[in-house]
């Protein structure tokens, strides 16, 4: 192992333009492949693991790629040997490989090596009384982050769309959009019909904002002075840091930090737990299509052509006191 930190210390400031030039096209390749999106997490975190992994072994990343394939995987072993020692986890470790094996195959290496992986701890339930606490922490500190941070959980939890999704969405819409959120804001509908596509599938998803998001909007709004017809631009001009931090800061106080994972998770399993004349099976279907997850074609083909927009509004509605918080009181 020290031999291992006395060449990371070499390498240190040795990165020219052929490790960023390596990235880039990595980058790319991704992009183009559908397998994240420009400025996601996905990225930022396959990018550090990768560049670890080169700071950690003092190999830069073009010397990696010349290596022949049992060069290769001796020196993926060393470096779950330097991730052992930090103390990672499995599944974190997992993770780090799984970046350096995906920038070996968009450069046509392919490397037979695996790590292990182990089921997460499973994490209970987000309470309504939680995301209650929250919201009431965020409401006492009225500020354009909180407010916003406000209406974002609100519509998380009654949409189950992703944070990547709700950060994308505008107020003017578009393909391919139902009708522009403001339009139907400003006409006081409820629930508001979201559409949108899935930018990893290309599967397009109709889910709603029901009455608590959509109240979470003209808070927003009102706080600064827009009225709902003229809003534009996007819904929620934060970073996803932004929103993650926010949450975190204001949850924890109670006891349970929230993440937006958490109130997707809400959406899904309290939607799914509330009972429709619908089969169940086909309710699930339809809960699981709500909130962008992917279904079999042939399931969702047969559920979906007995299902309107309209139609499954009015389930939605019907099934709503499942994930409704009683906010504001």
């Amino acid at each position: 192992m020290a031999s291992l930190k006395i060449m990371a210390t070499a390498y240190a400031n040795s990165m020219g333009d052929s490790t960023e030039e390596l990235l880039r096209r990595w980058y790319e390749s991704l992009v183009a492949e559908e397998k994240c999106r420009p400025g996601s997490t996905t990225w930022d975190i396959y990018r550090r693991w990768v560049l670890d992994f080169s700071k950690s072994t003092g190999v830069s990343l073009g010397e990696f790629l010349e290596m022949p394939n049992e060069g290769k995987k001796e020196l993926l072993k060393r470096y779950v040997l330097v991730l052992k020692e930090r103390g990672l986890s499995t599944n974190t470790r997992a993770q780090a490989l799984a970046a350096v094996k995906s920038f070996l195959r968009h450069n046509d290496v392919f490397v037979q090596f695996s790590v292990k992986t182990e089921a997460p701890m499973p994490k209970d339930l987000v309470r309504p009384e939680e995301i209650l606490e929250l919201l009431r922490a965020l409401e006492a500190r009225p500020t354009p982050v909180t407010v916003a941070t406000a209406a974002f959980v609100l519509v998380a939890k009654d949409s189950g769309l992703s944070i990547a999704t709700l950060l994308s969405l505008t107020w003017e819409g578009g393909s391919p959009y139902y009708v522009p959120i403001r339009v139907q804001l400003a006409k006081d509908l409820v629930p508001i019909h979201v559409r949108v596509r899935r930018v990893k599938t290309g599967v397009v998803h109709d889910s709603f904002i029901g009455p608590e998001g959509a109240w979470g909007l003209r808070r927003m709004l009102e706080y600064h002075r827009i009225d709902p017809a003229r809003a534009s631009g996007s819904i929620f001009p934060l970073d996803r840091k932004v929103i993650y931090m926010t949450m975190y800061r204001y949850s924890r106080r109670s006891g349970r930090a929230i993440s937006p994972k958490d109130l997707r998770k809400f959406f899904i399993t309290r939607m799914k737990l509330a009972r429709t004349e619908l089969h169940p099976a086909a309710w699930d279907i339809m809960v699981e299509h709500m909130a962008e997850h992917s279904v079999g074609r042939i399931q969702y083909a047969y559920f979906q052509s007995q299902l309107s927009p309209e139609r499954l509004k009015e389930y939605y509605m019907a099934s709503y006191g499942a994930i409704r918080l009683g906010y504001p009181p």
